[in-house]
């Protein structure tokens, strides 16, 4: 659930508001967009690199 955001300006006056079914669709757009979110990117990364003591 979103809440409506208000921008201010730096005197404290109200510049917009963005309403809640726009946090909406950009919340869920940048998560699938997101490089990180794609299967191909995450095969192409391989396994993490482990120390090894000694």
């Amino acid at each position: 659930m979103f809440y409506p955001v208000k921008v201010l300006n730096p005197k404290g006056k109200v510049v917009k508001i963005i309403s809640r079914q726009k946090l909406s669709e950009r919340h869920w757009k940048e998560m699938f967009d997101h490089p990180k979110n794609d299967r191909d990117y995450k095969a192409k990364r391989g396994k993490p690199s482990r120390l090894k003591a000694g």
